[in-house]
C-alpha cells in the first residue's frame, strides 16, 4: 500500500466556481479587472458558488460549497472566506435516530443544535485561532416533521447572531444541510425556516462534517462532535431531567439552551 503524504487528500479535488443566468443567452461576456476578478456579465451574482469536491460512484462528494463573489479563484478557502465574510460562526443540529428514524423518548424527538464562532475577524485569523462552543440547544419536539437542522439555523440566527456589530458585518454560517436549496436562501427567495428569511447580513455556506480540507469542514465537525457529547449525555438522563430545567417553546419543539465555558488561545 502507498504511503499517504500528511495533509494531502487521498482522493484528488475538484475546485471551481459555477455560476447560472437568469434567462437563455447565446453568449458570454468575460470581464477581468486589474485586481484579478473575474466576471461574467451575463450570469446572476447571486448564483455564482465555489465548490470542492470529489468523484464518487454514485455522484460527486460535496466538500465545501461557499458563496463567491466572482469566477476568480483565490488561491485558498480562507482567502475566499477572508474576501467574502467577517466573521464566521456555524451550527451543527445531530438526532437520536436509528435505521427506522427518529427515536422518540417519552414521545419526544430529541436533537442537539451546538452553535460556534471564531470571535476575532476573519481578516485577523492566525494559527492560534479557535474555534468558540457558544452553546447547544436541546431540543425535544413531540410533533417532530422535518428536520431540526433548519430549527438550529434559526436559534443560532435570532439568539446569536443578530447583535447590532453583527448586522453591520458580513457573517458567513457554516451549515451541513439542505445544499440545494442553498442558492434560493441567500438570494431571499426562500425562507430558510418556517417563513423566516435569512437576515441580509448573513449567508449559508455548506461543509461536509466528515471531511476536514478546509476551516469550514473543520468548524462543523467540531459543533457535529459537541453535539454528539451532549446527546449521549441525554440518553444517562432522561426526558424528565431535562423538562425540569429552564426552556422556551419554538414551534412545538422545547428547548433548552446549555452554555458552554470559553475557550482559551494557547500562549
Amino acid at each position: 500500500m502507498a504511503k499517504k503524504s500528511k495533509g494531502v487528500p487521498e482522493i484528488p479535488r475538484d475546485d471551481y466556481v459555477y455560476g447560472h443566468a437568469t434567462d437563455f443567452v447565446s453568449q458570454l461576456t468575460v470581464r477581468f479587472d486589474p485586481s484579478g476578478g473575474v466576471t461574467i456579465v451575463e450570469i446572476d451574482p447571486s448564483s455564482i458558488h465555489r465548490k470542492l469536491s470529489h468523484p464518487k460512484a454514485k455522484g460527486d462528494k460535496i466538500i465545501l460549497s461557499t458563496p463567491a463573489h466572482d469566477f476568480s479563484l483565490p488561491e485558498t478557502y480562507t482567502q475566499e472566506l477572508q474576501a467574502r465574510f467577517d466573521y464566521l460562526a456555524a451550527v451543527d443540529t445531530n438526532t437520536i435516530a436509528d435505521d427506522q428514524g427518529p427515536t422518540r423518548f417519552d414521545g419526544y424527538v430529541v436533537s442537539a443544535a451546538t452553535v460556534s464562532v471564531i470571535a476575532e475577524p476573519l481578516r485577523s485569523l492566525h494559527e492560534k485561532s479557535i474555534f468558540q462552543p457558544l452553546v447547544t440547544y436541546l431540543i425535544l419536539d413531540p410533533n417532530f416533521v422535518a428536520s431540526h437542522e433548519p430549527l438550529g439555523w434559526h436559534l443560532a440566527l435570532t439568539r446569536h447572531m443578530n447583535t447590532p456589530h453583527l448586522r453591520s458585518s458580513r457573517l458567513g454560517l457554516i451549515v451541513d444541510h439542505d445544499l440545494r436549496a442553498h442558492p434560493a436562501i441567500n438570494a431571499r427567495e426562500r425562507p430558510y425556516y418556517g417563513d423566516h428569511l435569512l437576515p441580509s447580513h448573513a449567508a449559508l455556506i455548506y461543509a461536509s462534517a466528515d471531511k476536514r480540507d478546509t476551516i469550514g469542514n473543520r468548524m462543523i465537525h467540531y459543533c457535529d462532535n459537541i453535539a454528539g457529547q451532549i446527546l449521549t449525555q441525554f440518553k444517562q438522563h432522561g426526558t424528565a431531567a431535562v423538562l425540569k430545567q429552564e426552556s422556551f417553546r419554538v414551534g412545538s419543539a422545547v428547548c433548552v439552551a446549555i452554555p458552554h465555558p470559553e475557550q482559551k488561545a494557547p500562549a
